[in-house]
């Protein structure tokens, strides 16, 4: 807000003061500023006034004031804190909620409350017990349960019907769980020290296990040599059924007869299977088969899906076999690889250029598979059949496959009768082979001329009629029969329907590699357009688009497609009359660099070709 303004001495040119104007007075407005001499620093007054008072804000590094947890100086200096004195404490004026001053005795000791909330004393019930306090109150439960309070608030104490107080140690449970019955079980965690001292005369109350495996037990012999058990048992022999002062370990039977373990002469016990297993003969290994043997039976883990165990090498593992029972084996060959793969499913596995002799040489019958999916070049196949179990096979002519029906269709309409028709389109070069053993038949007399037909020598001739025709000079005697076929036309004159290069369209040819043909193939033309501002190069592999990674794979061709520098469209036609051979595939793709993998916006290059 600015302040209002009132000169002094208006009339002769005084000075211009601050003021405030309220309802019409002014208030001249005051700073307050640093008193030393010529000092013109503000000091701040405390953020306003309240009751009309102005508010003092104490300086912070005024003398006498002190921040929490800073260490007290030697000698302080501050305010003191005055309280009232008053001997005997009673009731003041103020009431509850009021403030009230600080109250201390004589000795200027503060008084403070430390009575309960009646405001009396309590004495010690205990017998002859003089002694004020306050007593800590409890809540009697007997039966302890779940308080209303959360886990971290406060509550009251709780004590029994005889006043003691419920108190719970987290020892006590561990305690109480190593009491079995009326038992503490005990484990001994270390060593026993070594002594000789005996453990007073100790009766075993029940049976123990006990291990003397690191000392050895000297035990008291009776008269016989023998130990007697309680109840009559004796354990051991004087010698005259065994050794002498040999314990005997047995057991007792169904009937309550007790029985010694017996062994053979070797020493060995002898077991017998009586459950849990079938029982049977032990063989030894190498030894004479039985008849008739009989023997536990092998079971195997049944595993439909065998894979890897977690066990290591030189673990015991249970055999494993498939749902029908059958065993999972591993064939060895004579040196103790594993065999992974075999000749076949039957017969004996030839080896490559090997000799067979028919009639009785063994092999695996080849099987077909009626199927139209394709694999990959390298791949493993087998062989394919249609429906009527016939084999598909690709027929070659000079390493050139003929690829389609069409190609068999093409040669098999050259036949007539027994004959393969044949235009000669071109004319035959000079020469002195014989073409086979050619007998000509009838011939018309054969006027004098200079052509010769490759050097044709004529071994066999009949008499010649007089004639007019010409050899090498050719007069034609009589009319050509009608026909559609054109005498040593390849195709590129006459009218025809059919015979001419399959058309292909791609108006957004980019970075994205497309397959033009799949197998080997020709072109014959091709007509590029630049729709963009900037050069692009138009690339052909041959290959096939799976196999081709634009940016890459080298380009067996390669076309700059010139630009405008706008989007009007530049380009190029290109007519290829023996045609460009690509024998593996035909892929076009279209980027912005001769080199690298990014391709034009779209509809950026438009692409038309014809093929074969």
């Amino acid at each position: 807000m600015t302040a209002n303004t009132v000169t002094l001495n208006a009339g002769s040119g005084g000075e211009t003061i601050a003021v405030d104007r309220i309802s019409g007075d002014d208030y001249q407005r005051v700073k307050l500023v640093d008193g030393t001499i010529d000092g013109t620093a503000v000091i701040s007054a405390g953020s306003g006034t309240s009751a009309n008072a102005m508010r003092v804000t104490i300086a912070t590094d005024s003398t006498g004031i002190y921040s929490e947890d800073v260490a007290t100086p030697a000698t302080i200096v501050g305010s003191a804190v005055l309280v009232e004195r008053d001997d005997a404490l009673s009731a003041i004026t103020p009431i509850e909620g009021d403030w009230a001053g600080l109250r201390c005795d004589a000795n200027g000791a503060l008084w403070v409350n430390a009575y309960n909330a009646e405001g009396t004393a309590n004495v010690d019930d205990a017998a002859g017990g003089t002694d004020a306090g306050a007593v800590m109150l409890a809540v009697r439960d007997d039966n302890l349960t779940t308080l209303t309070p959360a886990d971290g608030d406060y509550t009251t104490l709780r004590v029994g019907s005889t006043g003691a107080l419920h108190v719970t140690d987290p020892n006590t449970a561990t305690v109480a769980g190593a009491v079995s019955g009326s038992e503490m079980q005990v484990d001994v965690v270390a060593s026993l020290p070594a002594g000789n001292n005996n453990i007073g005369n100790v009766d075993i109350a029940s049976s123990v296990a006990l291990d003397v495996s690191a000392a050895t037990v000297t035990v008291d012999l009776g008269a016989n040599n023998d130990v007697t058990i309680e109840g009559g048992a004796v354990l051991g022999t004087t010698g005259t059924t065994g050794p002498a002062n040999a314990i005997s370990v047995g057991g007792t039977e169904s009937g309550g007869t007790f029985r010694e373990l017996n062994v053979d002469s070797n020493g060995n016990l002898q077991v017998d299977i009586v459950s849990g297993a079938t029982a049977g003969t032990e063989y030894t290994e190498d030894a004479a088969a039985a008849a008739n043997p009989t023997g536990g039976v092998n079971i195997l883990v049944r595993d439909d899906t065998p894979g890897t165990l977690t066990s290591t090498d030189g673990d015991n593992v249970a055999q494993r076999g498939t749902n029908y029972g059958a065993a999972f084996c591993q064939i060895l060959d004579s040196s103790g690889n594993f065999v992974d793969t075999f000749g076949g499913s039957g017969g004996t596995a030839s080896t490559d250029d090997s000799a067979f002799t028919s009639g009785t040489g063994q092999g695996t019958p080849a099987m077909g598979f009626f199927s139209t999916d394709t694999v990959n070049a390298g791949d493993v196949g087998v062989l394919a059949m249609d429906a009527s179990r016939r084999l598909f096979t690709s027929l070659e002519v000079n390493n050139a496959g003929l690829a389609t029906e069409t190609s068999l269709a093409t040669v098999a309409g050259a036949v007539t009768g027994s004959e393969m028709q044949v235009d000669i389109v071109a004319a035959l070069p000079a020469g002195t082979n014989n073409i086979g053993d050619v007998d000509v038949v009838t011939l018309p007399s054969l006027p004098a001329g200079t052509n010769n037909i490759g050097d044709v020598d004529v071994l066999t001739l009949p008499a010649l009629p007089a004639g007019t025709n010409n050899i090498g000079d050719v007069d034609i005697a009589s009319a050509i029969p009608a026909g559609a076929n054109l005498i040593g036309d390849v195709g590129i004159s006459g009218a025809r329907t059919t015979g001419g290069t399959t058309p292909y369209r791609n108006i957004d040819v980019d970075e994205t590699e497309d397959q033009v043909k799949g197998t080997a193939g020709q072109i014959y033309w091709i007509h590029g357009m630049n729709m963009t501002a900037a050069v692009l190069y138009l690339h052909v592999y041959n290959a096939t688009a799976a196999n081709v990674t634009v940016g890459t794979t080298t380009p067996d061709l390669t076309f700059p497609l010139a630009t405008q520098g706008d989007t009007n469209g530049a380009g190029f036609t290109l007519d290829i009359p023996n045609g460009i051979e690509l024998d593996t595939a035909i892929t076009i793709a279209c980027t912005t660099g001769l080199t690298g993998s990014t391709g034009p916006a779209a509809n950026g290059c438009i692409v038309n070709l014809g093929y074969a």
